[in-house]
């Protein structure tokens, strides 16, 4: 949780805060369509797998229409898969994040990370949580229940906001 003695260091801003797995997939599945990159890698293997599928079937007899519906299953499966795999790698442990004027910097028991802001490509408040976008693609999404309240969550977004600007 953010308190009022965080807030007002500032030279940083700590919280703490987890996840639940359903939580992480939603997130994942809602910044899917805002990240080219993870659709491309996402999209584009789920159609390769059915793509292949039907290539297989048309390397020895005629393609019907059942071939076309069970490349269209198969390619439904990849795409399933790769929410299974983000629903199992999810880390829902405590996460620990510092924002300052270098960057971010986050860890979520012996795991570390730091990353400066010129990587950062957007922080914006997106309904009742905050999403941090890298430049990579990955993001960060902290839910309004690690702030105190409506007024933290602003004054959080307000410094991130000008520390960002400021790296460009």
């Amino acid at each position: 949780m953010l308190n009022d003695e965080s807030m007002t260091q500032g030279s940083q801003i700590t919280i703490k805060y987890s996840l639940t797995r359903m939580e992480i997939v939603g997130y994942f599945l809602r910044s899917l369509p805002k990240s080219p990159r993870m659709l491309f890698i996402v999209v584009g293997s789920s159609a390769v797998v059915g793509f292949c599928s039907l290539a297989i079937g048309a390397s020895y007899r005629r393609l019907t229409s059942g071939d076309v519906l069970n490349a269209c299953g198969l390619a439904l499966a990849a795409f399933c898969f790769f929410i299974f795999l983000v629903f199992i790698q999810a880390k829902t442990r405590e996460r620990t994040l510092t924002v300052s004027e270098e960057g971010i910097a986050t860890w979520i028991g012996s795991m570390r990370a730091t990353i400066p802001w010129i990587k950062i490509a957007e922080v914006k408040g997106v309904g009742r949580h905050v999403l941090i976008v890298r430049s990579t693609g990955n993001s960060f999404f902290i839910p309004m229940r690690a702030f105190e309240g409506r007024d933290q969550y602003t004054q959080f977004l307000e410094v991130t906001g000008r520390w960002l600007r400021a790296s460009r």
